[in-house]
């Protein structure tokens, strides 16, 4: 897949988000999390918010976990069901921090 693909994609999940998906990034965005700006190049940090269809194709998601870490990133996988659950969800990713 190439570089414009990948951001035609991502473009096209933000368009798509679930309910809880959206309070995370509402949490996250505008620095009303820990007072820092969410950017995941700061932080090094990769959130993978991942419904039912990661579960068929864990596989794939654990060779781009391997791409991402081999550039020095961290992937932080949160299934949709975690997000019920936002404190516990923030603490997680507030390791990284």
């Amino acid at each position: 897949m190439q570089y414009g693909e990948i951001k035609q994609l991502a473009r096209s999940l933000r368009q798509s988000m679930t309910r809880e998906e959206k309070l995370m990034w509402f949490i996250l965005r505008n620095r009303k999390f820990k007072g820092e700006k969410f950017n995941r190049h700061e932080h090094k940090l990769i959130l993978e918010l991942n419904g039912k269809i990661h579960d068929y194709q864990k596989e794939h998601d654990k060779n781009r976990d391997m791409i991402m870490t081999e550039k020095s990133l961290n992937v932080l996988r949160i299934r949709n069901q975690e997000l019920t659950n936002m404190t516990s969800v923030l603490n997680k990713i507030e390791f990284y921090f």
